[in-house]
């Protein structure tokens, strides 16, 4: 049932979000990549994270009918975001879940419970997108070292990995900005899964281990942005 109703809302959106992606320019560069990703596996979406909208370049990089939507959104808990204001009540609402997105419980040591909804949907061979910085990169490095969640959900789902790159022009900041002059640019990169980064789905990793093959990960979206 959470699959249609995020699947409704989020073609149901198609067109209003359509209309703000011409109108900040947004492109989506590399797209052909999307139409070479497996339709029997699932996916995992990751890429950096420079501002709240995000998700809806994401989303924005699919075609409207794609079999890939929707696509189900890692976040945190309300009380982990300490940068974004009141919006921190939006991102753990009722609706947010409705539209895809379910929080990440963090500092359990237990991936399981950490991330059950996203084990939950890529066992079903669905979309999940994760972004692994862990919250928005508001430093001035290119990108915030790796969390390991994401590697644990490449291993344990065996999904395809699809990384997208989102270059500004200049830092984005929409919650902040009075204007929509921040051209957007969604770099889709080849897809590729766990094996080939070294990894083995017969053996078990510790986190430190997931860690180095989240930051190998995360290396692919960085590669996109230079």
């Amino acid at each position: 049932m959470r699959k249609y109703i995020a699947s409704f809302l989020q073609r149901l959106f198609f067109v209003p979000i359509r209309f703000y992606l011409w109108y900040v320019g947004y492109q989506v560069i590399g797209g052909e990549n999307i139409d070479k990703i497996p339709k029997d596996k699932p996916l995992i979406i990751v890429s950096n994270h420079t501002t709240v909208l995000d998700p809806i370049y994401a989303v924005g990089a699919f075609p409207l009918f794609s079999h890939f939507i929707p696509v189900h959104f890692v976040a945190l808990k309300r009380e982990e975001y300490t940068e974004i204001g009141r919006l921190k009540y939006i991102t753990d609402s009722w609706f947010f879940r409705l539209f895809g997105t379910y929080p990440a419980i963090l500092r359990t040591r237990n991936y399981e419970k950490a991330l059950p909804s996203h084990i939950n949907f890529l066992a079903h061979k669905l979309t999940v997108a994760i972004f692994p910085e862990g919250q928005i990169n508001r430093s001035n490095q290119l990108l915030n070292p790796a969390r390991s969640g994401v590697s644990y959900l490449a291993w344990r789902s065996r999904a395809t990995i699809l990384p997208i790159g989102f270059k500004y022009t200049k830092r984005v900041r929409p919650i902040e900005s009075e204007g929509a002059d921040h051209p957007v640019s969604a770099i889709v990169g080849k897809p590729f899964n766990f094996e080939e980064l070294g990894g083995s789905y017969e053996k078990e990793y510790a986190r430190d281990e997931h860690k180095k093959f989240a930051e190998i990960i995360l290396n692919r979206v960085a590669r996109l942005l230079q």
